[in-house]
């Protein structure tokens, strides 16, 4: 599974937003849109290289939430990695990377827990 173009279009996304620097709320806002239609399209083409078939709701919802992790852990372990931040914000960054796994399947067994009241 090659997931780098989707991290690299993020990042091309984020340094365009970073450099543009919007001042006024709705800028802000057009910026975000931009960046929004971008993880919705992302999703589409994730889906599809995945496989994933079913509700479209529930797949984008999923999918989006993929793309968002894994460009977060990108950035996060790049930031661990960057020599010029003091030693003690790499070390933060690193448990932070170390921690994303875990948090995330303890988020999905609470989401499957909170279901379970729904079963008939």
């Amino acid at each position: 599974m090659d997931l780098k173009p989707f991290i690299d279009e993020i990042q091309v996304e984020v340094a365009r937003l970073t450099q543009s620097r919007p001042k006024m709320v709705a800028e802000w806002e057009v910026e975000l849109e931009r960046l929004q239609a971008l993880v919705r399209d992302q999703s589409g083409r994730l889906a599809k290289q995945l496989g994933l078939g079913g509700d479209p709701t529930v797949i984008f919802m999923l999918t989006a939430g993929v793309i968002s992790i894994l460009w977060a852990a990108f950035a996060i372990k790049r930031s661990s990695l960057d020599p010029n931040k003091p030693f003690e914000e790499n070390i933060q960054m690193t448990e932070l990377y170390s921690q994303i796994a875990n948090t995330v399947a303890r988020v999905v067994e609470a989401a499957g827990a909170y279901a379970e009241i729904y079963r008939k």
